[in-house]
């Protein structure tokens, strides 16, 4: 076993000095050059046949009884936060460590239990880690959109979909999903016969969140995305932007989520800015550009900032499609997994969205305009296709309701 040090802030405990030994673990001080004074377990291999894992929860054990309270509340989390990172002894360990419990006690204040809080930051990578590689699996839709153009919708585990729309010239891909699940996604993809991706030429980014974006970096390709997206990604604060730019919670928040799933940022010298004052609208959403895909327009349309600053749609009126990122989702198609994970980020920034007025609004108009394009559709003998960020490809089922349509394959990399 590696060498591990678990920290946590030597303040929390009152200046207690937790010097203890246990054959080889040892509890002690380290000393920073960026934070004050931390307390540390440190683990060697084994101690005649211990593994080191049950060396640290002895000695957390028996720290808490002795000091009971936060003493060894935070030497649990500190212990489960390293097994996310190779070097819990880095200056990111202890400033993640640190950031995490403000939040805790910034939940406490709001009247939220700060234990579960911690609880949840340890559920959410944990779930990033087991549900990767041998524990990977999504749900696919593939549903023809035209003559030569086929729609591929991936739910990944955790976070949004990922959309591949494939012509006879290239794929063009709707959002990547996190960082983490890159690799996987690889895999998966090239299962549904999507293997040769230099044929994926363009990403479309709707909005700056990590399970929207994250695996961008992996990929070489051009990217499109709004003018507002750009200092979210470079400032690494998902409210930037918004009313909500300097709350904490939203700032830890976004530092925990790009670090579990493995943020990558797209290439700027390869990214295309979407910011055309076309003059046309959808109800209150204001056209900023299009992009021409096998032929069919498809409308670049900016929200108002509800769920995130400069996130927007694509909508091909022609063929009745509507991308609506995350202002229209379908939670009812998500399994038990998918909403317990997304019940996580609703606790630790109490809403999922920066501006919750303007996320009603934009919603209720985007239904509108779902609406418009559907009866248009009918008249033709087709339905308007709602893409939802979260949840399975859909129709609509009655006023601002969802339904999914069409056969939904599970996938997991064992399957022959």
């Amino acid at each position: 076993m590696d060498r591990r040090s678990i920290l946590i802030d030597i303040q929390a405990v009152g200046g207690i000095e937790l010097i203890e030994k246990s054959g080889n673990a040892t509890v002690g001080f380290y000393e920073s050059a960026v934070d004050p004074v931390y307390a540390f377990i440190d683990i060697k291999g084994e101690y005649e046949g211990i593994p080191g894992d049950a060396i640290v929860a002895a000695l957390t054990d028996g720290i808490e009884r002795k000091h009971p309270g936060e003493a060894g509340y935070l030497l649990w989390f500190a212990s489960r936060v390293s097994t996310f990172r190779d070097e819990s002894c880095d200056p990111w360990f202890l400033y993640f460590t640190r950031r995490m419990c403000a939040s805790a006690a910034d939940l406490k204040e709001r009247g939220y239990d700060p234990a579960f809080a911690l609880e949840c930051v340890i559920e959410n990578g944990e779930f990033l880690q087991s549900t990767r590689g041998d524990g990977f699996y999504a749900d696919m839709q593939k549903i023809r959109i035209a003559e030569d153009m086929d729609l591929f919708c991936f739910q990944m585990p955790g976070g949004g979909s990922i959309f591949i729309i494939e012509t006879p010239d290239e794929y063009v891909m709707i959002d990547t999903g996190y960082g983490i699940y890159y690799e996987d996604t690889v895999s998966m993809l090239a299962r549904f016969g999507i293997s040769d991706l230099s044929r994926l030429r363009r990403i479309v980014i709707t909005h700056a969140d990590t399970d929207h974006c994250g695996a961008a970096g992996y990929f070489d390709a051009t990217f499109y995305t709004s003018r507002a997206t750009i200092p979210i990604l470079v400032i690494n604060n998902r409210a930037v932007g918004s009313k909500s730019s300097n709350c904490a919670l939203e700032i830890d928040y976004t530092l925990m989520i790009n670090s579990f799933a493995g943020m990558t940022l797209p290439d700027p010298e390869n990214t295309i800015i979407l910011d055309e004052d076309t003059g046309l609208k959808y109800d209150i959403f204001p056209v900023i550009g299009s992009m021409d895909i096998n032929g069919y327009r498809f409308e670049v349309v900016l929200s108002c900032g509800g769920h995130q600053a400069g996130l927007f749609y694509l909508i091909c009126r022609e063929l009745g499609v509507i991308f609506s990122s995350d202002t229209i989702l379908n939670f009812d198609s998500l399994n038990d997994s998918r909403q317990r994970y997304n019940f996580i980020a609703h606790y630790l920034i109490t809403s999922v969205n920066v501006d919750k007025k303007r996320t009603r609004l934009e919603r209720d108009a985007l239904f509108r305009v779902a609406e418009e394009i559907d009866g248009e559709m009918k008249e033709k003998g087709g339905r308007c296709l709602i893409c939802c960020g979260h949840g399975a490809l859909s129709h609509l089922k009655g006023y601002c309701s969802l339904e999914s349509i069409g056969g939904i394959m599970h996938y997991t990399h064992d399957q022959t």
